[in-house]
């Protein structure tokens, strides 16, 4: 199965929730491409929050959003990787 991770970091060290997105019908890389660009400005539009109307937009994707704590990088990469593989 298909999935694509998207991490953004910002400027001053506010958590943002990392997206997940788990392709759930046979898509085209453009159409995946036009959904990750539409949450990237709408990310931006919403001052560094993703925007659940973009979010909701996005057809033909899963999306789960994965919160951060502050915790160490390994538990981190764990956690992903369950959610990824798990």
């Amino acid at each position: 199965m298909t999935r694509f991770v998207i991490e953004v970091a910002r400027p001053d060290d506010w958590s943002i929730s990392t997206l997940i997105l788990h392709l759930i019908q046979q898509t085209s890389i453009k159409t995946i491409e036009r959904d990750i660009k539409l949450l990237l400005e709408g990310l931006v539009q919403k001052s560094g929050h993703w925007d659940q109307n973009v979010l909701n937009q996005c057809n033909g994707l899963n999306i789960e959003k994965v919160k951060q704590y502050q915790s160490a990088i390994r538990n981190w990469a764990y956690r992903i990787n369950g959610k990824l593989f798990g």
